[in-house]
């Protein structure tokens, strides 16, 4: 209660408010063009107050929502967006441009409880490090045990006893031979693989949190007897998809008439189908039609963030980090391509800085191109997954026609019915 009104009365009030201010804005969970009115405003407690009103939700501020979403800068209207317009709330800011603390209603207690400006920087912080919480927690803080997807998994556990659950879960899955099944494994090393293990390392994203709607979908856990995510099997999966000709006219397998998976003569590594290019971005349509295949609800569509010959021209570092940032925190999954043409790109490893043997991309094995999931950024470049590893990229080392950025973004069919 504020001013020994009840929340339903101060509605009640607002309600009866004249329109003062409002703006346009797409939201995912309201639609393209949702209406943002501010209403007027009210004194709760002694302190006068902003009333803006989304749908049937209402908000209370200390500053004027429409005015700072029209005039704040990217990362102000991402945060009123991302962390606010979402239930009845009471958001206290000190500036337009920064956030400093607020009130936000607990439903368990019916109370509206404080929020201090270190628990929102924390609460910021955690949600862009949730792809690095995600894989950290995965490896159990074993440095030694892959980060994120490694395109070379499905090879590297071919002398292990683990092997075993995933030629037959796969075998299983799809009808197939396990010989044909440990073939496939075997050969899905090679170049291109780092297109499969990106796109792995954002279905992980996608999943993080909802490991028993992963089984769900996909038929196996998200984590092996080991508590490591479940690279190998994924991997495998989405490779076998990704290349049958009656799902995606895919060159390497095909479904015989008994529903059967066999591998087409004349068998040939290089016909492989390829998940992203560095000019074109990421191949939705298999994506799609992978996760569609799994019973999955999510669909993902691909945006440019930054276009190969972008960089230091119409874009600068400030800009991207801004960006970048601002598209986590929406939760879009971002992928950066990198070229061996140009400036050399140093991917420095964050679990071995003394590691004097430094990847680079005159140095790979990887031919002209390689893609690599962006987990993190920091001031001074992107922490990225690759080859099962944790690196950095520095900001500094990219150039204007080495590398392209990537962003997926991500859909429920099942909230548009």
């Amino acid at each position: 209660m504020f001013d020994g009104k009840t929340l339903q009365e101060l509605i009640n009030d607002i309600n009866s408010n004249s329109e003062s201010n409002y703006l346009y804005v797409d939201l995912p969970d309201y639609g393209a063009g949702t209406k943002i009115k501010q209403t007027g405003t009210i004194n709760i407690n002694g302190k006068t107050l902003y009333v803006t009103k989304l749908g049937n939700n209402t908000f209370y501020s200390d500053i004027d929502i429409v005015s700072a979403y029209k005039n704040g800068d990217l990362s102000l209207r991402e945060f009123i967006i991302n962390e606010f317009l979402g239930g009845e709330q009471i958001i206290n800011s000190q500036s337009v441009s920064h956030y400093l603390g607020g009130y936000v209603y607990d439903a368990t207690t019916g109370k509206y409880k404080i929020i201090n400006s270190s628990e929102l920087i924390a609460g910021i912080q955690n949600k862009l490090a949730s792809a690095i919480n995600l894989f950290e927690s995965a490896r159990r803080n074993d440095t030694k045990l892959d980060f994120g997807v490694n395109q070379h998994v499905a090879a590297n556990i071919l002398n292990t006893r683990y092997v075993y659950d995933v030629i037959n879960t796969i075998a299983a899955k799809y009808n197939a031979s396990t010989i044909d099944v440990e073939f496939i494994m075997r050969t899905l090393d090679s170049l291109g693989a780092c297109s499969y293990a990106n796109v792995c390392n954002e279905i992980f994203m996608l999943y993080k949190n909802r490991p028993d709607l992963f089984k769900s979908h996909f038929g196996y856990d998200m984590y092996n007897q080991n508590g490591e995510l479940n690279t190998a099997k994924l991997l495998t999966d989405l490779y076998i998809y990704s290349n049958t000709s009656n799902t995606t006219g895919g060159h390497l397998f095909e479904i015989d008439v008994n529903g059967n998976l066999k591998i087409i003569p004349g068998f040939k590594i290089e016909s492989q189908q390829y998940l992203s290019n560095t000019n074109k971005g990421m191949n939705t349509t298999i994506i799609n039609g992978f996760l569609e295949k799994n019973n999955s609800s999510f669909r993902l569509s691909s945006e440019r963030v930054v276009k190969l010959g972008e960089y230091n021209l119409t874009i600068t570092q400030a800009k991207l980090v801004q960006e970048l940032k601002n598209r986590l925190l929406k939760g879009e999954l971002l992928s950066l391509h990198e070229r061996s043409e140009g400036k050399e790109i140093v991917f420095e490893n964050l679990d071995n800085p003394l590691e004097e043997r430094k990847m680079t991309t005159h140095s790979w094995k990887e031919g002209d191109a390689h893609v690599t999931t962006i987990i993190g950024i920091t001031e001074n470049g992107l922490i990225i997954s690759s080859w099962g590893n944790k690196y950095l990229i520095k900001f500094s080392d990219l150039d204007s026609y080495n590398f392209a950025i990537n962003a997926l973004k991500i859909s429920d069919i099942n909230s548009q019915k």
